[in-house]
């Protein structure tokens, strides 16, 4: 029977510490989303009587299986560093395969999505169907742009992620121009309005927002906006899909790139619920 002298688990906890500690922090973070596994083999490793050989076999993600390949070497040296041969069994080789991909399955407003289990795509709709705030206009755009983003589908993910972002946009100048009408003058109101709601493109109101509320950076912190510039970054996917005079420019993002939009848009939802609800709220005390 065989008996390893460090399971499995511990053996993948330490590499990914081991590997980090040592500067190869992409390959400690693939590790760490992949499956490591003993294979005894029948035959002997000739270097101590009855001893057998011992291979394990490193499953990865599909996408990362070259890169690894490629830093077999390393792998290597960690490995054996941490293994510990007994009388019974030697590790002798490292082998490098493919994590199967695990999926989960959604039903959302009447449609069924698909997607990998504990990717960007299912954490993002986990946070929406708990989310009773979002308009239910709003989820449908990101619910599809992790539906046909998860298929590999970028040209239709890049454009409902814009949609989605175009209302949260609307959202969040009708919220300012709330606080707007408590707190500036007639003159600022007005420009607002004309600048900002009646802007002829998103493109063009995106611009005129962040010009504004980056004035009131004091007040964003107050609702979690510590980066003001990470917070709008999830609207710079309207400057990708549209230009200046609001046609679509046919730009795509790549997945990965994709991937890292959808994973920011997150990050910073809740920030963006919280403006929507209290900016209408403020009222700036002015000391004479």
């Amino acid at each position: 029977m065989f008996t390893p002298t460090v399971d499995e688990a511990s053996l993948k906890h330490t590499l990914v510490a081991y590997l980090e500690s040592e500067n190869h922090i992409e390959l400690s973070k693939i590790i760490e989303h992949s499956d490591l596994n003993y294979e005894p083999q029948y035959e002997f490793s000739g270097v101590v009587s009855y001893q057998r050989k011992l291979f394990l076999i490193i499953r990865v993600p599909i996408a990362f299986k070259k890169r690894v390949e490629d830093q077999l070497s390393i792998l290597n040296k960690y490995v054996f560093d941490i293994y510990r041969d007994d009388n019974d069994y030697m590790l002798t080789n490292i082998k490098i395969g493919i994590r199967a991909i695990q999926l989960e399955n959604f039903n959302v407003q009447d449609n069924s999505i698909i997607v990998e289990k504990e990717s960007v795509y299912s954490t993002l709709i986990k946070r929406l169907v708990a989310d009773n705030k979002l308009t239910d206009l709003h989820k449908k755009y990101l619910f599809e742009a992790c539906s046909v983003g998860s298929s590999g589908n970028m040209m239709a993910a890049t454009m409902m992620l814009g949609c989605a972002a175009e209302i949260a946009l609307i959202k969040l100048v009708e919220a300012t121009f709330e606080f707007y009408k408590k707190n500036k003058s007639d003159v600022e109101i007005s420009n607002f309005e004309k600048k900002v709601m009646g802007a002829k493109t998103a493109f063009i109101r995106l611009d005129e927002l962040s010009k504004r509320l980056k004035i009131e950076k004091a007040i964003l912190m107050s609702f979690g906006v510590e980066n003001v510039d990470v917070f709008f970054s999830i609207f710079e996917i309207i400057r990708l899909t549209r230009n200046d005079v609001g046609h679509p420019t046919g730009n795509i993002l790549s997945k990965e790139k994709f991937e890292v939009q959808l994973s920011a848009y997150m990050t910073v939802l809740n920030q963006y619920q919280q403006l929507l609800e209290g900016l209408p709220t403020v009222k700036v005390e002015i000391n004479n």
